[in-house]
């Protein structure tokens, strides 16, 4: 088996204007004055946290990640999936094309590995050999979305 290596963003960063941080600031304190109104304090409280996080992350820049896929697994950054953590893969394609993952851990049951400029036909035949194909296999709605709104 033949090592792929690649280098690629961890995601696509979409500059915001100073609009989009005050449209995500006015939205949580206005749900977070509507939360106390309704005598939730607990809840207020976990949207301002959320609305905090929101804009940390939606100002937070890609670190570059090296990517390889080799004999005994798949390693992303300093992150090492091996075959035996592995059922199955899909390769999607499109405007974001990502290497997507079944892992048997519980608590991460799918892997999404943006593969940029690499192309799909030359990542499926060496995990062919290791993993099966999963063409059922698709990115979660909720990861679409986040793509689409820019984080």
């Amino acid at each position: 088996m033949k090592p792929i290596a690649w280098q690629v963003y961890e995601f696509e960063h979409n500059e915001k204007t100073s609009d989009w941080f005050w449209i995500v600031g006015i939205i949580g304190v206005t749900l977070a004055v509507v939360a106390i109104i309704f005598d939730n304090t607990l809840f207020a409280g976990l949207i301002v946290m959320a609305t905090v996080s929101i804009i940390v992350f939606g100002n937070k820049e890609p670190h570059l990640l090296d990517c390889e896929i080799n004999k005994k697994g798949i390693r992303v950054h300093k992150t090492f999936y091996p075959y035996s953590n592995l059922e199955a893969f899909n390769v999607t394609e499109g405007y974001s094309p990502k290497l997507l993952l079944k892992s048997s851990k519980l608590l991460m049951p799918l892997i999404s590995i943006p593969i940029g400029n690499i192309h799909p036909d030359e990542i499926s035949p060496i995990l062919n050999e290791v993993l099966k194909l999963d063409e059922k296999l698709k990115e979660p709605f909720a990861h679409l979305l986040m793509d689409y709104l820019g984080f």
